[in-house]
Parts: structure tokens; C-alpha cells; sequence
């Protein structure tokens, strides 16, 4: 079965690497602009805000860009510039849902702090406790931990030596209706190294992780998402992205080029929905952000270990000191040499889009951004981030 998957895969790629790429698209000179201001505390921060996007969406070259920040648990302004879809002349908003690649990462962990804080699941007991029938016998004694911390050995999409996986990896055609079922893509693949002892940053670790979640509640990894993320915080615009069914307010994701954009090619994400595979909100982002500061919604104790570096068995931290869905950083100095602050944060790049969360503990702020294109660098669209906090804190230092 896997070696008849893999020609029908191969040949399915041969075929689309011969089709004629679509023209190029021109973005509209007119650029519109929505905005929403709730704290008129913050309307100088708000103006600020709006030219950084203006600027942002001009230099990066994509068609559309949103953000929102929140303090305090109160989503204080979002905005939107640019083009959800350039063809039709369809203007970005705050309501604009866009592709958060692996920024989905830190929503599942989200779900799984709540798991944590229920007792339904234990960060350190084998994953084969919750997972009955383990598809490779060599992940049983993982746990949740070194999943959540790409601690556990599983291969990234580079590595994965299950070749059918690997080339449907890159075509990302079949949908695949269960997080179980989507285990297959990686199945047949080699440890890197036995589970505790090394680090890499893989998505494979969080989408068996979804399955783990799923078996041991008993009830689908969406639906799972639903009941303990997004309605408790009303998260309405959140959700997986879906190929096969229209998804009302989804930008049209795009590719950089001469002169414009292009479509980016159609796309099936369901092999990855709890490690790249959402769709959300800057303005939803934020909610989820803020509810981070929750004691009612997720421990203090809870919240903690999520946001502790993880170390491997020998005793040192990871090298990217990646937590439990979140990477932390303790001293980063994005206002300056003389004033190092705290920073939980995750970024996404996906098909056509990118996506950064970050929040700050020590001022409770959460900024979240969003494009429907990829910059030329992560580094040059997460900058714009920076900028827009520097605006908002000053103020928030005030309150």
C-alpha cells in the first residue's frame, strides 16, 4: 500500500512541476485601511500603529497585513492594511482570517494546558498510557513533554525517511479527515536520537501530540480545540483551514514576485492542523494570548512549567530554549541594550502567509501580526512586531 501511495504521489508531482504558472497580479496603489480603536487611552499608539503597517505592507511587498494588541486582558486596538484578495478588490480587515503556520503550535498547547490542568493528561507519563494502538512501537515511550518541546526524536520534514510521507508532505493534495489517520506521513520514519536526549524543531512532534491529546479525551483533536480554546475565549474566527469547503473571510494567500504577487497554488493542510494547519485572527490571536495571564483559564503552576526552557536528559537546556509550545526568551532586548524583558512568543510561516505572537508577562501586553504572503525574511516581518509594542508599552507603562 505505501509503495502504491508513493507513485501515485510521485507521479501527481511530476505532473504539477509541468503546469504554467499563474501571471502576475498588481497590487492596487489605493491602499485601505480598517482600524478599531477600544481604549481612546491609546489613539497615539493607534496612529503609530497604522503608518508601522502601511510602511510594513510597502516594504515587505505583500498585499495585505493585520495586528492587534491587548493589555491587561483587553484587546485595546486592531487594525488592517492592504488586500485579502487583490482580484477581487477585497480589503483586509481586522476580521481577515489568515494562515498562522506554526504559530498553531502554541494553540494546541494552549488545549493541552488545559488537559494538564484537568488531570487528564501528565507531561511525563509515556504517550502509550493515553494511545493504545501506536502506529511505530518506538514512539510509546515518548511523553508529552518531549513532544511539546521537540525533545522526543521524531524527524523534521527534511529528514523524514518515510519517502511516501515525505513527497506528500510537499504536494500537501490529501485531505485527511482525522489527526490519527495523518499520523501516516511520518509512520515509517527513524528516530534522530533516542526521546529526552537531543533537540529538533519538528511539527511531526505536535501532530502526534494531537493524536495523544485526542485518545486520551476521547473526543476529536478539532472539536477538542473548540470545547477547551475557542469558545471558552470566543475565539469564533479560529478554526482549521480547510481546503475542501468554502471558509468565509480567508484571505487569498500569495507569492512575492516582479512587480506583484501570484496565487499561491492550492494547498491541503489537514496532515497538520495542530502544528501548522490553522487559521485565525489577529485579533483572535490576542484573545488566546492574553488568556495565558489567566489563572482562571490556565494555572500559575500550569503556566510556569509550559514557559520553562525544556532540558534534555543530560541536564542542559534545549538549544533553542524552546518550552512546551512556546519559545521564551528571559532577556531579549527588543527596546534597547539597557532594558531586557521577558518575551513568550511563536511564530508561523506557511503557504502564502506568516504569523508572530508574542506576548510580554511583566506588562501582560500580547501582540499578534499577520500577512498573506511571505517576506523575504522572518526576521524583516517579525521587526514590524517591535515597533508597534514600542508605541503601545509606553503607554501601558503609564496605567
Amino acid at each position: 500500500m505505501k509503495r502504491i501511495q508513493y507513485i501515485f504521489v510521485l507521479v501527481c508531482a511530476m505532473s504539477l512541476a509541468g503546469c504554467t504558472p499563474r501571471g502576475v497580479l498588481k497590487i492596487p496603489k489605493n491602499i485601505p485601511v480598517d482600524r478599531t480603536l477600544y481604549d481612546p487611552a491609546y489613539a497615539d499608539a493607534a496612529d503609530a500603529a497604522e503608518a508601522i503597517l502601511l510602511e510594513a505592507r510597502k516594504d515587505l511587498g505583500v498585499p495585505g497585513l493585520s495586528a492587534a494588541v491587548s493589555v491587561k486582558g483587553k484587546t485595546v486596538w486592531a487594525g488592517a492594511v492592504g488586500w485579502a484578495d487583490v482580484t477581487k478588490g477585497v480589503p483586509a480587515t481586522r476580521r481577515t482570517k489568515f494562515r498562522i503556520g506554526s504559530t498553531s503550535k502554541a494553540v494546541t498547547a494552549t488545549g493541552l494546558a488545559r488537559l494538564v490542568d484537568a488531570g487528564v493528561i501528565d507531561l511525563d507519563v509515556p504517550i502509550g498510557a493515553y494511545m493504545e494502538d501506536m502506529p511505530n512501537p518506538k514512539w510509546i515511550r515518548m511523553t508529552p513533554r518531549q513532544l511539546a518541546s521537540h525533545t522526543a526524536g521524531l524527524p523534521g520534514y527534511e529528514e523524514n525517511s518515510d519517502r511516501a510521507g515525505a513527497i506528500g508532505t510537499i504536494m500537501l493534495m490529501r485531505q485527511y479527515d482525522d489527526v490519527v489517520e495523518a499520523l501516516d506521513v511520518f509512520d515509517g520514519a527513524k528516530l534522530l536520537y533516542e526521546p529526552g536526549e537531543g533537540f529538533h524543531y519538528s511539527s511531526f512532534d505536535v501532530n502526534l501530540l494531537s493524536a495523544v491529546m485526542q485518545s486520551a479525551t476521547g473526543t476529536p483533536f478539532l472539536e477538542l480545540l473548540d470545547r477547551q480554546v475557542f469558545r471558552p475565549l470566543e475565539m469564533a474566527s479560529t478554526h482549521a483551514d480547510f481546503q475542501d469547503r468554502s471558509v468565509p473571510g480567508r484571505a487569498v494567500f500569495y507569492d512575492r514576485a516582479k512587480r506583484g504577487v501570484k496565487p499561491w497554488r492550492h494547498v491541503n493542510l489537514s496532515l497538520k492542523w495542530a502544528s501548522g494547519g490553522l487559521v485565525s485572527t489577529s485579533s483572535d490571536l490576542v484573545k488566546l494570548g492574553a488568556a495565558w495571564f489567566d489563572p482562571g483559564f490556565i494555572r500559575s503552576d500550569t503556566r510556569r512549567i509550559m514557559w520553562t526552557p525544556q532540558r534534555l536528559k543530560n541536564g542542559e537546556v534545549n538549544i533553542e530554549n524552546y518550552a512546551l509550545g512556546w519559545r521564551s526568551d528571559t532577556t531579549t532586548r527588543v527596546f534597547g541594550e539597557e532594558r531586557p524583558i521577558k518575551r513568550v512568543h511563536h511564530g508561523g510561516v506557511s503557504k502564502g502567509a506568516m504569523s508572530w505572537l508574542v506576548l510580554y508577562p511583566e506588562y501582560e501586553m500580547v501582540v499578534a501580526l499577520n500577512i498573506n504572503a511571505r517576506a523575504e525574511t522572518f526576521q524583516l516581518f517579525a521587526a514590524r512586531e517591535a515597533a508597534i509594542t514600542r508605541a503601545f508599552m509606553g503607554v501601558a507603562e503609564l496605567r
